[in-house]
């Protein structure tokens, strides 16, 4: 994130961004995420009753989807993110820093389903129907096409919801309780990366099983 900041200011390139950049710990199963703006991430996960007890998860069901970490979006004010950016003739603290990020540091497990993504999807996609689009792709279809077609489904739909002026978009909710009016969704970019954590066979080498850009982080 600092290389790509430098280059733009090097280069002088108008314009801002948010951005959020992630990587993986394999050697303490963590996903490392540095977010800045309202893109984000999302982990998705399947509560295994057996595993985690039933202390306090009288509303959860067994084997359903769930989203297990969100990131929090980094606003100035409501539909003003922080941004990296440049722009002639205006001073470099109009704009957000590197350094600004918002670090986390997430555990994950094997079946895990990572997703980021631009506002987009956030702005026009109850979360509910987000984990309904991941089941189906995971479920009924087998994770047909890999990460690539789950990421193809979910960018469509967030797409078909923007431009539906007939529903409560969950940017339209948060709008109206900023006293701002507004029905439908809302149209914007919508980016979308996902990916499946898989346990990787300790006899079998790393990269010789990887045919998707899946994540691949060791478990113990």
């Amino acid at each position: 994130m600092k290389a790509a900041w430098k280059a733009i200011l090097d280069e002088e390139v108008v314009g801002s961004s948010t951005a959020c950049v992630a990587t993986v710990n394999n050697q303490k199963n963590l996903l490392v995420v540095a977010n800045i703006g309202d893109s984000g991430v999302f982990v998705l996960r399947r509560h295994k009753l057996e595993v985690s007890g039933t202390l306090g998860a009288s509303d959860l069901e067994d084997e359903k989807l769930y989203i297990s970490f969100r990131s929090q979006q980094q606003l100035h004010d409501f539909n003003m993110p922080f941004q990296l950016g440049y722009a002639d003739g205006v001073p470099a603290e109009h704009f957000s820093i590197p350094k600004d990020a918002n670090v986390m540091h997430i555990p994950i497990q094997a079946d895990d389903i990572i997703l980021l993504a631009t506002d987009g999807l956030f702005d026009n996609m109850e979360e509910a129907e987000m984990c309904a689009i991941v089941d189906r792709w995971e479920g009924e279809d087998g994770m047909k096409g890999g990460s690539v077609e789950l990421a193809r489904r979910l960018a469509h739909r967030g797409q078909e919801l923007s431009l539906d002026s007939t529903t409560d978009s969950p940017f339209a909710i948060l709008a109206k309780e900023n006293d701002i009016m507004w029905g439908g969704g809302m149209p914007d970019d919508i980016t979308v990366v996902a990916a499946r954590v898989y346990e990787t066979p300790a006899i079998v080498p790393l990269m010789d099983s990887i045919d998707d850009p899946l994540l691949f982080p060791r478990h113990y």
